[in-house]
């Protein structure tokens, strides 16, 4: 956003001082598409570069064959004059996208595919379109799609780019994909409601596949997440925080001081009650058990980990009111120590 803030701001500052007219200029954040006149276009590089010492651009001009590069189309200047357009990949691409193999739903690969020719057809001309399809054809048969099936979709008339409007009051569910389960899953829950929508997501992330590079973040300033408190007696107080968990803790201390020393009122958690009859929580050995952005969902993390330690938990019983009693057997007999995710990202944890 900086970038193409800064870009504008250069454009409507330089382009009225130029010498001469430009036929035609296009941008994209701090990308530019000029039409120079011949032998100028060291005045324009000078200009922008002097604006301001930390700010240096870069040219690069129409090359033996009349062509350039910008974004993903290749600009041709024909010999009679007219401008075509070219689908154009940077050398650097080596053509991998969803493979045919991968654990992804049939139709999302299908989708994939539509849209690769559609884009590859809308950006580059006519007269270019045979050339297109043939890397089209490579492409796809480098990330294992079948022969016949991309003829197929290279026959088909392109679908119209009109995004097609969602039914009123629609509601949209996030479940993981599992092969041939998924797609009967989804027919049973759908057939008979159209508000409902699946939308189905890969449990294997690139995200959890590669080793992150980034520090990680301090406990304490750990996020969207559900805790657990233990106590010197023996159990322990499972709790959820949208803040910091230094935060949470903090009042969770500030609640068990004196009455005239509170910073806040009384506070109706359990942990409050049970330290009031003289129990002592060790705060330094609070344990996060999973993360959760999304408050629904956190909620339910957190009765999901109190009925799993039902037993062990002081805990009141309306905090696990709306839980359902037919899914008890489940809950207690999956792991009682699942993996957690990874923490958030250390950019996007919040500031206290």
């Amino acid at each position: 956003i900086l970038a193409d803030i800064c870009t504008n701001f250069l454009l409507d500052q330089i382009v009225p001082t130029l010498p001469f007219r430009l036929p035609f200029l296009y941008k994209f954040v701090d990308d530019l598409l000029l039409c120079v006149p011949k032998n100028s276009l060291h005045i324009i590089l000078a200009k922008f570069n002097r604006f301001h010492s930390r700010l240096q651009f870069t040219s690069e001009t129409e090359d033996q064959n009349q062509t350039i590069p910008f974004l993903d189309v290749q600009i041709c200047r024909m010999s009679c004059g007219k401008i075509e357009t070219k689908w154009w990949q940077k050398p650097q691409n080596k053509g991998r996208y969803i493979n045919y193999q991968s654990q992804c739903p049939y139709h999302q690969k299908i989708n994939f595919v539509q849209n690769l020719i559609n884009r590859v057809r809308t950006l580059s001309s006519p007269k270019f379109h045979k050339e297109c399809e043939n890397k089209i054809v490579d492409i796809l048969l480098l990330n294992n799609y079948p022969h016949y099936l991309i003829c197929k979709l290279l026959k088909q008339k392109p679908k119209s780019s009109e995004p097609s409007s969602p039914t009123q009051n629609s509601k949209f569910y996030s479940l993981t994909y599992v092969k041939h389960l998924s797609e009967k899953l989804n027919k049973v829950l759908t057939s008979n409601n159209e508000t409902s929508k699946i939308a189905f997501k890969n449990h294997a992330t690139i995200n959890k596949i590669l080793s992150k590079t980034k520090d990680p973040v301090q406990k304490d300033l750990q996020s969207d997440l559900v805790y657990q408190i233990p106590c010197e007696c023996g159990l322990s107080y499972i709790g959820q925080t949208h803040s910091h968990l230094k935060v949470r803790i903090r009042d969770h201390k500030n609640s068990i001081k004196p009455e005239q020393n509170r910073r806040n009122g009384p506070d109706p958690t359990a942990l409050c009650t049970h330290a009031k009859l003289g129990h002592t929580f060790d705060f330094d050995k609070t344990k996060i058990l999973t993360f959760e952005t999304q408050k629904f969902k956190r909620e339910l993390k957190e009765m999901i980990s109190i009925e799993r330690n039902k037993n062990k938990v002081i805990n009141k019983r309306n905090d696990v009111q709306n839980l359902s009693k037919c899914y008890s057997n489940l809950i207690n007999s999956t792991p009682r120590n699942p993996p957690i995710r990874r923490p958030p990202d250390p950019n996007h944890s919040r500031a206290d």
